[in-house]
């Protein structure tokens, strides 16, 4: 829409719920990419046989996930989808 209107050389039109949007969905993209890391992680630890299972490496990862959503909360603590 902004190129059309510089193509016309009309006045740029201002879209404040657009804005809002985007800015949410920025956010949700942080959040859901996470959410698939740790989605995609759990899938991979169920492939394992429990004798090929590595404790130290499990709770390695699951602090590194303990870390993440920690440093997340202090953003997206008041997002209903964190």
């Amino acid at each position: 829409m902004v190129l059309a209107e510089k193509l016309f050389n009309l006045d740029i039109s201002n879209f404040p719920k657009l804005v809002a949007i985007e800015e949410e969905n920025k956010k949700l993209s942080v959040l859901y990419k996470e959410y698939k890391l740790v989605k995609n992680t759990i899938q991979e630890w169920s492939q394992h046989l429990w004798n090929k299972l590595d404790p130290d490496q499990l709770m390695g990862e699951a602090n590194t996930f303990d870390k993440m959503r920690r440093k997340l909360a202090k953003t997206y603590d008041s997002n209903s989808v964190f």
